[in-house]
């Protein structure tokens, strides 16, 4: 998937989380007030809270957000722990690994799952002069 220039505008440090979910909207083309449904609030003055930087998405309505802007959850997450707190976004991605992948790291888990079910997998990784083979081993 390509990225958009707003989708691109997420990784510039110097756009605000709140600006970036204003372009996001927008993108998606959802009003306050169907935003503001599908977030649980009856009032779209919330979601121009958010958006003003006035208050702060609650991480617990990142999947109703992310749905609801077609956005990626991992990323939403991503950005909105790194302002409230940036050492947990450190301590979360150093033990479990980063928010945010890439549709292809997405297919070779879902490939690696498929292909040993039930069992862990151990992915084996070689890489030669830019191209890489996957041996996958599994464990009993």
């Amino acid at each position: 998937m390509l990225l958009t220039a707003i989708q691109e505008m997420s990784m510039n440090q110097e756009t605000t989380t709140h600006q970036w979910l204003t372009g996001q909207q927008a993108l998606a083309r959802i009003s306050d007030k169907e935003l503001a449904n599908a977030l649980g609030y009856q009032s779209p003055n919330v979601i121009q809270m958010f958006k003003s930087g006035q208050m702060t998405v609650p991480l617990t309505k990142v999947p109703e957000l992310a749905n609801a802007l077609d956005i990626n959850p991992g990323m939403l997450m991503r950005r909105l722990l790194q302002d409230a707190d940036p050492g947990l976004l450190h301590a979360v991605e150093h033990c479990v690994g980063p928010l945010c992948l890439s549709d292809g790291e997405k297919k070779l888990i879902a490939a690696i799952r498929k292909a040993n079910p039930g069992k862990e997998p151990v992915p084996i990784m070689f890489d030669r002069n830019a191209t890489t083979e996957r041996v996958i081993e599994a464990t009993d």
